[in-house]
């Protein structure tokens, strides 16, 4: 049975099926581990698709994650979910960054530095060249165990608000050093941040290559 096949399903996550951003930052902790259900039903309707409502069937979860604001998963995908009997909660912010964060927060509990060290970044921003690289980032981060944060290559400088902020609240300069990889193209001064933000000691040195860390 299906439920069997994802070890009870007790948890299910659901994304909007027509915006990659926050179902690609959720891929890694879905596959990660004892795997998670991620179903995806388009964002903007009013109603769970056909088959997201017979797979929420079939699996009997205890719970449903929505990912994202009303901005991915409407009021009415919400009520939809909530009407199958199962909780719901959402896990959000206000933007694609900052739900990503959120969701290395509340779904991998990366709240503090010492609860873990790697990251792996990625553009969640350009819909036409972002989502090849975010594709292979979410599988890098299940592999690696490591949260998968947003990249804005419009942003020359530096990280997304999100990004940043959750970097920075996590303080890994306190202590031992984050360290991360950096999946598809990004500016080097952004590159560079994070690194910083990581806690490197290069914060002020060439950005790290691609796909190498960032320690």
């Amino acid at each position: 049975a299906l439920r069997d096949l994802v070890g009870g399903g007790r948890t299910v996550l659901l994304a909007d099926a027509r915006n990659f951003p926050d179902a690609v930052a959720a891929g890694g902790y879905a596959a990660a581990g004892s795997p998670v259900p991620l179903l995806l039903t388009p964002g903007g309707d009013n109603d769970l698709h056909p088959a997201a409502r017979q797979a929420l069937a079939d699996l009997r979860p205890d719970r449903i994650v929505l990912l994202g604001g009303r901005a991915a998963l409407s009021g009415g995908v919400e009520r939809a979910a909530a009407a199958t009997g199962v909780a719901t909660v959402r896990v959000a912010g206000p933007a694609r960054d900052h739900t990503a964060a959120e969701i290395a927060r509340q779904l991998w509990g990366r709240t503090a530095a010492g609860q873990g060290y790697g990251f792996v970044a990625a553009d969640l921003y350009d819909p036409e060249l972002g989502w090849a690289g975010a594709l292979a980032a979410a599988s890098l981060a299940a592999t690696a165990a490591a949260p998968l944060l947003a990249l804005n290559p419009a942003l020359d400088a530096r990280p997304p608000e999100g990004t940043a902020a959750y970097l920075a609240g996590l303080d890994f300069w306190a202590g031992r050093p984050g360290y991360g990889w950096v999946v598809g193209p990004a500016p080097d001064g952004a590159v560079a941040a994070l690194a910083g933000l990581l806690g490197s000691e290069d914060r002020k040195g060439a950005a790290a290559p691609r796909g190498e860390t960032l320690d």
